[in-house]
């Protein structure tokens, strides 16, 4: 079998060196026809003109037919004319040739592979001795640890003794080699460390946290002295290794900790040299993570929940502001954040504890003190708002029953005795969103005096409350009519009504055009919890004179697609309802429900 695999891995290197020498006669050919080309041109100018051809950032010259002895300054000349520099010569520096396939293939992917194949070796190494049984475990650490420091002292050893060449493909291949090396002892590091710490508890906690934070420096030092190679398979070497390392007794806190560790030292490259695609890469691993314990289950999962908030301050800290002075920059900021937000609710979804749910509730202060530092990110708090209420509207309720006693007489409902306001088991959520649509509101509401773009802000006031208040409703109610949350609903536009006119006394009509929208909403919302047939639909209707006369006063065109939403409801309600025809309109001819 040893054999076999031997032929096979021989047969594939013999096809790989085979596509290697095509590409590299055909630059070779083709070199030789462009050089050529480059002397039948030069021969023909010297016969039909007489004189020299131009060469850029040099002076012409008559032409004069040399003598044996100025030969050699001749082939200079040509040379200069063929592209290769010369020490006299003072053109400038031509841009590097773009690489072709032979290039790539010689002078990065194999010193790529290579850096995966050191990365892989160290990993395998731990695996090895573990299922061999072959040392003890501080032994394997330590042994790894020396493995990792040997590469990174190869790669400045390389790095120092390689002279600055032009740039040809040998010599990108050389500048690639060092940071091969840096990248696949990096993640070694970061193999022996988490192998010394949570995979064998060979350390106290304080010592293993010290052991990965080293760790990290140095991959942090690596990549700022090597370059991007060493960035990309330094991290992701490190978020492998605890896939690639099995444990018999996996400890969560352990593995996040040290995945924290790791995104921080990433994330401070990112910061330093505006490499965004790291800190993408950084929050999709981190991600992964958080998806894989969400589906494994256990009682640790509040370490995975700590991450995502963690993770997601880490981002909105460390984004370097460069990144954020392109227009796509400030558009794709989000990207990061939300998928940590993803995962965080992918584990609500699978987790019944609280850690979850307040783990993606921390994303609003987060979301909100970063909008404050940097106003560029001030949309930053709505995508923090959007998944809280997704933390709202998934949120699993057990089955419950009013607390009222109903006295009936013969099987008929004579009376209801009121119970408590609310059973115990929803009152976690009805808490829950009191206080995440009150901060909303009150961080909009201290922002828009402040920020330069209010609008933003005071959005975030007069939509939230009212999203807050429809998943709360929907997720106890289940679209019942009632009596309470419609005063709830009065309540909440009376507040808004309350903050328009404090905006319009400030003359910021934009400001208040804004909460008046809001007020409506909320007014709308109440006669949906109060009314039902042909009332709710006539209710929804009369929402939108009143987005018109806002947008009119306050001039907000996209109150304009608030009502496109609102009629769409209505031609909704009107021509795909099957009860529409059973509603009780009344025999008036013209003023009823339906007209």
């Amino acid at each position: 079998m040893e054999y076999l695999v031997l032929l096979g891995l021989l047969l594939v290197l013999g096809y790989i060196m085979g596509i290697v020498g095509f590409f590299r006669a055909t630059s070779a050919r083709t070199e030789i026809r462009a050089l050529h080309a480059k002397i039948a041109e030069l021969t023909a100018s010297q016969t039909a003109g007489g004189q020299n051809t131009a060469i850029p950032g040099a002076e012409a010259a008559p032409f004069q037919t040399p003598a044996p002895e100025t030969f050699e300054p001749r082939l200079e000349t040509a040379d200069a004319i063929l592209g290769s520099p010369t020490p006299e010569s003072t053109t400038p520096e031509s841009p590097a040739p773009p690489r072709d396939l032979e290039s790539l293939l010689t002078a990065r992917w194999g010193v790529w592979l290579g850096a995966a194949a050191l990365l892989l070796a160290g990993v395998f190494l731990i695996r090895y001795a573990v299922e061999e049984e072959l040392l003890g475990p501080a032994a394997r650490c330590g042994l790894t640890a020396l493995l990792g420091g040997a590469l990174l002292a190869a790669a400045e050893w390389l790095t120092r003794k390689t002279p600055p060449e032009p740039e040809t493909a040998q010599h990108a291949m050389a500048d690639q080699a060092p940071a091969a090396l840096a990248a696949g002892g990096t993640a070694i590091l970061f193999a022996a460390a988490y192998g010394a710490g949570p995979f064998y508890d060979l350390l106290p906690p304080l010592l293993a946290f010290a052991a990965m934070a080293a760790a990290s420096f140095v991959g942090l030092a690596a990549a700022l002295r090597y370059g991007q190679l060493a960035a990309a398979v330094g991290v992701a070497g490190a978020f492998a290794t605890p896939a690639l390392v099995e444990s018999h007794n996996p400890s969560l806190p352990g593995l996040f900790a040290y995945l924290l560790i790791v995104s921080a030292a990433a994330l401070a490259v990112v910061r330093y040299t505006a490499w965004t695609w790291l800190g993408w890469a950084t929050s999709i691993a981190g991600a992964v993570w958080v998806g894989i314990a969400a589906t494994q289950g256990g009682s640790d999962l509040w370490a995975a929940a700590a991450f995502v908030p963690a993770a997601a301050a880490l981002n909105l800290f460390l984004l370097p502001g460069a990144a954020l002075d392109h227009p796509v920059g400030r558009r794709l900021a989000w990207v990061p954040f939300a998928v940590l937000g993803c995962a965080g609710l992918m584990l609500e979804a699978n987790d019944s504890s609280d850690a979850a749910r307040v783990a993606l509730f921390l994303l609003s202060p987060i979301a909100v003190w970063r909008a404050i530092n940097e106003p560029r990110l001030d949309r930053m708090p709505w995508v923090a708002a959007l998944f809280g209420l997704l933390t709202l509207l998934v949120w699993a309720l057990p089955v419950w029953h009013p607390t009222g006693e109903t006295i009936t007489v013969e099987g008929l409902v004579e009376a209801v005795l009121p119970g408590a306001w609310a059973p115990d088991v929803i009152r976690p959520l009805i808490f829950a969103g009191a206080m995440f649509a009150a901060f909303h509101a009150a961080a909009g509401f201290w922002r828009e005096r402040l920020s330069p773009n209010p609008l933003h802000w005071a959005a975030l006031t007069a939509a939230v409350p009212v999203l807050t208040l429809t998943v709360t409703y929907t997720q106890i109610a289940r679209f019942q009519t009632g009596g309470m949350w419609a005063a709830v609903a009065l309540v909440l536009a009376a507040a808004l009504t309350g903050t328009a006119w404090r905006s319009a006394g400030d003359d910021a009509l934009q400001r208040a055009g804004v909460h008046a929208a809001g007020a409506a909403a909320a007014l709308a919302l109440g006669c949906a919890m109060l009314l039902w047939d042909h009332w709710l639909t006539l209710a929804v209707a009369l929402f939108l004179p009143a987005l018109a006369w806002i947008e009119a006063k306050a001039d907000l065109p996209p109150l304009r697609r608030v009502a496109l939403a609102a009629a769409a409801i209505v031609l909704i309600r009107l021509i795909f309802n099957w009860y529409v025809l059973d509603y009780s309109f009344g025999t008036r001819p013209v003023v009823n429900g339906l007209i």
